[in-house]
């Protein structure tokens, strides 16, 4: 029979092993791998995305920014007619798995969202959602870049524009280079970072 003290090892042992491991890399919990988390700046993912997906979950437009932030418009289950793609704000964070790439998204709360597997080949950003048996998606770098503020045309990696400027947010919510100064109109510039 064990003694009192005997007990007290059955408590100690795990508790140092869960200590112990506490330095290691985030493991997936799907199958078990190590994820390493990649740099959002080190790869070029940045960008307007749009697809012509219509299933429910699909992304309409998908919106990744250099700061590790997105924007998405996602279809939605229908039961009638008209039903658009609804909008979601959050992050997202890129890892990799042997040779597999995927991003993790959070909302804006920092609750995990979905999964994606992705490759990225030229302007065509293929995406798989991370559940058993989904279909790859494919989009395309939209020439027009979506914008809220002036603040999410510069953190897109776009094209610098043939004269001395930078990207303004136009009303339509799409990033536009302007040559010069930042135009105001009665006063006030147009969309800034500090909410319009």
């Amino acid at each position: 029979m064990l003694g009192h003290r005997s007990y007290y090892f059955l408590f100690l042992v795990p508790a140092l092993a869960l200590l112990a491991c506490g330095g290691e890399k985030p493991i997936d919990e799907t199958t078990g791998a190590v994820q390493a988390p990649i740099p959002t700046g080190g790869v070029h993912l940045a960008g307007t995305y749009t697809g012509d997906s219509s299933h429910a979950g699909d992304f309409a437009q998908l919106v990744l920014k250099t700061d590790g932030t997105y924007h998405a418009q996602v279809f939605v289950w229908c039961v009638k007619d008209p039903c658009p793609p609804v909008e979601q704000d959050g992050r997202y964070a890129l890892f990799r798995r042997d040779t597999l790439t995927y991003f993790q998204t959070y909302d804006a709360s920092g609750t995990k969202g979905a999964r994606y597997q992705y490759e990225l080949r030229g302007d065509t950003l293929n995406l798989r959602r991370l559940v058993d048996s989904a279909p790859w998606t494919l989009m395309l770098r939209s020439p027009t870049a979506w914008c809220a503020t002036n603040q999410d045309c510069a953190l897109q990696d776009l094209q610098i524009g043939p004269c001395s400027g930078q990207y303004i947010c136009t009303e339509r919510s799409a990033c536009n280079w302007h040559c010069g100064a930042t135009p105001e109109i009665a006063g006030k510039s147009l969309k800034t970072g500090a909410g319009g």
